[in-house]
């Protein structure tokens, strides 16, 4: 219903002024630029997440890698080597790179082949594998506290999992479609 009501107000406006106003904005358009560009792996980039602290992005790929890069000159800095398959997502932990230590869990993935995985900074393997889920997993999520981690299936079901008692605490099914 809202996109209609946003239709007619669009429509109210003089034609006059909405030429105006795509005249602007394709003015301004025009002037961004490209910051910067890399080319990141030989399979598509299927998720992108910045690091709380703003100087990394860490990348995941289809090809099973997931990339660290260095913010804004874009230098590899790291290539995780864990998943055998397409990779969803990789995540930042909400403290990384502001009050974590390296050597913590700093990161979590998940892919195609139901694995999900936590990384640290200083490693290039993973640290630790999240085991529960039989079938692709399509998105991880820190919760703030840093201490939660929610993670989507395409068994129609979501998990949340406490890191700190590694254990599963949440196992919620029935959504008609993978989550």
């Amino acid at each position: 219903m809202k996109r209609l009501e946003e239709a007619r107000l669009h429509k109210e406006i003089p034609e006059t002024t909405r030429t105006s106003q795509m005249q602007e904005l394709h003015k301004s358009l025009r002037s961004l630029n490209n910051f910067c560009s890399q080319i990141g792996d030989d399979r598509p980039i299927s998720y992108c997440h910045f690091s709380p602290n703003s100087k990394m992005l860490a990348t995941a790929c289809w090809s099973g890698l997931c990339k660290l890069w260095s913010v804004p000159d874009c230098n590899l800095l790291h290539t995780l080597r864990g998943h055998n398959t397409n990779v969803g997502a990789i995540v930042f932990h909400p403290k990384s790179t502001v009050s974590l230590d390296q050597k913590d869990v700093n990161l979590a993935s998940c892919a195609a082949d139901g694995s999900v995985k936590l990384w640290s900074l200083d490693s290039d393997e993973p640290v630790a594998d999240i085991e529960g889920h039989t079938v692709r997993v399509a998105r991880v999520m820190w919760h703030p506290s840093g201490r939660f981690l929610g993670t989507t299936c395409y068994d129609r079901s979501w998990r949340l999992w406490d890191l700190e008692a590694q254990e599963e605490i949440l196992h919620q099914e029935g959504h008609s479609m993978g989550v």
